[in-house]
């Protein structure tokens, strides 16, 4: 299992896949096969406890496109946010089994909570920002059709669209605070970026500006 904790977030894949293809003869059911999604990445997060907990650090990565990386990083502080993440996720689709009763566009809904759940998995496993920025960018798309999921009442419509603003707003700064990160320090890789700030490769007043 340590080899593959890289597949850790893909079972909410699997069954965001199985939602999209059968949600609409499942309808409230999706709400059981996406709770056994979450459930499985919580299993395959709960098996590399032993190893992680010992202070082992697992790290997986390639190249995608030219020179830009793309990996996985597993150590105590991701595999605690993993098992979070799934718990939690777990927990609100058992109550949204209950909660979305009677409510139409079910396959719309329980597809949207388990690509971000995917993709929430996902942030916390990146080992660089960029990788982490594109899942957040998701991340943020599933909220405002969540938070609009009742787009035919104006107080939804118009909660979702203020969402969308502010969060659009974070991401140009963040993503401004990235490109900062690699004109520093040539890599958004968390780890050349922890050893060139341990090394002292880096402007204090720029690195704060970067880091706000």
């Amino acid at each position: 299992m340590l080899a593959n904790f890289w597949l850790i977030p893909m079972p909410v894949l699997l069954t965001l896949l199985l939602t999209l293809c059968l949600g609409n003869k499942l309808g409230l059911r999706s709400a059981w096969l996406g709770m056994c999604g979450t459930v499985a990445s919580l299993v395959l997060a709960a098996a590399c406890g032993s190893a992680v907990l010992s202070g082992e650090v697992l790290e997986l990565s390639f190249v995608w496109f030219d020179d830009i990386e793309f990996g996985f990083y597993l150590d105590k502080l991701s595999w605690l946010l993993l098992l979070l993440v799934a718990f939690l996720a777990t927990l609100i689709l058992f109550y949204a089994y209950g909660y979305m009763h009677g409510e139409s566009g079910l396959l719309r809904f329980f597809a949207e909570v388990q690509l971000f759940v995917f993709s929430m998995l996902s942030v916390v496993l990146a080992n660089n920002l960029l990788q982490a920025f594109i899942f957040w960018e998701i991340m943020g798309l599933c909220s405002y059709l969540l938070i609009g999921f009742w787009f035919y009442k104006p107080s939804a419509a118009a909660a979702a669209k203020k969402a969308f603003l502010v969060t659009r707003v974070g991401d140009v700064v963040m993503l401004i605070g990235i490109i900062l990160l690699f004109n520093m320090f040539g890599s958004v890789d968390y780890q050349v970026m922890l050893a060139g700030a341990a090394a002292g490769n880096y402007d204090p007043a720029l690195l704060t500006l970067a880091t706000q």
